[in-house]
């Protein structure tokens, strides 16, 4: 029986097609053993998968891309195999020496570790389950969050109210929100679709966290608002708990707010004629 005596730690590449949403697909793996003398990468061959998630990529530019990061890990290996100067590195260093940490799309994510009898075997099967798990179903596309305001939108017009809608800039001591549809009675009502219909289940906790960091910096306003989150719920029901651990996060923003989901459209309407309906009957009197 093998006996898993050898430590690895591995990294996984990620292709984030959109910096704004942070939503990302898994395209490669990236493992080191130093006691079996084993640097080794697997890529993607194809781009089938990233065109169908994000449309606007460029699939012959994302083959280019795989093609160098598993050459230069090639060459790594060779350099591991013959105990040079890559043996003292950790895989993170290792890995951005393939592709440096910068603002481009592809990424590294936090480092993972184990044991092994076999780098090898175990790389395949980390490629496997991180990298192309999600390959043998099909995928219709997600909604952004321009498909979840058309939800909301609808029933805004249909009470004549979406016309009335405009952008507002929400200022704090060292940064900016702007809401493109939002209206004042007293304070500042902001609408805000978000769509949490992505693939990877991390890419949505990661877009609830990001908008809960843009609120924070702006909470110590002087100017009074309030949040109405307009939520795009996930089609795959393995991003059902992803969801729910966001919903629970935006449930924690530091300020006044609603969280409403696209089957709320209705009352969502409804609320917005009435404190519009309130507002002018102050105006009036």
């Amino acid at each position: 029986m093998n006996r898993l005596t050898n430590p690895y730690t591995y990294t996984v590449l990620r292709y984030v097609h959109d910096i704004t949403s942070g939503e990302f697909v898994n395209v490669g793996v990236v493992l080191k053993c130093p006691g079996a003398r084993f640097v080794g990468a697997k890529t993607r061959s194809t781009f089938g998968r990233i065109t169908r998630v994000f449309p606007g990529a460029n699939g012959e530019y994302f083959k280019r891309q795989m093609h160098h990061v598993m050459r230069q890990v090639e060459v790594l290996a060779a350099q591991e195999a013959g105990l040079l100067s890559v043996s003292t590195m950790d895989i993170l260093d290792i890995a951005r020496m393939v592709v440096p940490q910068d603002d481009s799309s592809l990424q590294w994510s936090p480092v993972g570790s184990g044991k092994t009898s076999d780098p090898a075997k175990t790389l395949e099967d980390l490629f496997r389950k991180l990298v192309m798990q999600y390959d043998e179903r099909h995928e219709p596309n997600h909604r952004d969050d321009q498909d979840v305001w058309n939800v909301f939108s609808r029933s805004l017009e249909s009470r004549h109210v979406l016309e009335r809608l405009g952008e507002k800039r929400i200022t704090g001591a060292v940064d900016e929100v702007r809401f493109s549809h939002a209206w004042k009675n007293g304070v500042w009502h902001c609408l805000e679709p978000l769509s949490f219909d992505l693939v990877e289940p991390e890419s949505i906790k990661n877009k609830a966290r990001r908008f809960i960091g843009q609120i924070q910096l702006v909470s110590d306003t002087l100017e009074p608002f309030k949040v109405y989150l307009l939520l795009g719920e996930p089609i795959h029901k393995e991003a059902r708990a992803a969801y729910d651990s966001a919903r629970k996060m935006l449930d924690r923003l530091p300020v006044d707010h609603s969280i409403f989901t696209e089957a709320d459209a209705d009352e969502v309407s409804k609320i917005v004629a009435a404190e519009m309906d309130e507002h002018d009957r102050g105006e009036r009197a």
